[in-house]
């Protein structure tokens, strides 16, 4: 016992192993103090496929203007983003008529994010030729957005 030195039956205060800054006593008896751990952490882009901003382009991606969408912000592989007029809700199918250069690519898209004037959305139902246009997209953009990059 610290107090006194006299073994008593006062239970010992164990430190909570949940808590990182209370003490922590080691197997051979030594008190050990754990520094506190930096809580900022740097958030991590987890998207699958790289997006390109479509307004960057000097030969801009074009989207079929529909009722709900205003106009196309980015695309990727896997999906884009669009501007609408609060009328696009996550879970609704939009269907996706993208035009770049000589392709032309129709797909569908499914609303996975939403708030009153943007809309994020991935493609659904897609076949191997959409995904291979859609590939070929992408790396027509990246292609452009280094070209950019390389001038500035």
């Amino acid at each position: 016992d610290p107090d006194n030195g006299v073994i008593d039956a006062t239970p010992l205060a164990l430190p909570d192993p949940t808590n990182d800054q209370a003490p922590r006593i080691n197997d051979d008896g030594r008190v050990a103090y754990i520094k506190q751990k930096d809580t900022y952490v740097e958030s991590i882009d987890k998207r699958q496929y790289m997006r390109f901003n479509v307004a960057n382009n000097t030969n801009p991606v074009t989207m079929e203007k529909s009722a709900n969408i205003d106009r196309l912000l980015d695309v990727s592989r896997g999906g884009i983003a669009v501007r609408h007029n609060n009328t696009l809700k996550t879970g609704d199918v939009i269907p996706v008529h993208l035009t770049y250069g000589d392709l032309d690519i129709q797909a569908k898209a499914k609303v996975v994010s939403a708030n009153s004037s943007r809309a994020g959305a991935e493609f659904i139902d897609l076949d191997q030729g959409i995904s291979n246009q859609l590939l070929y997209l992408n790396m027509l953009l990246e292609r452009n957005a280094n070209q950019l990059a390389v001038a500035r």
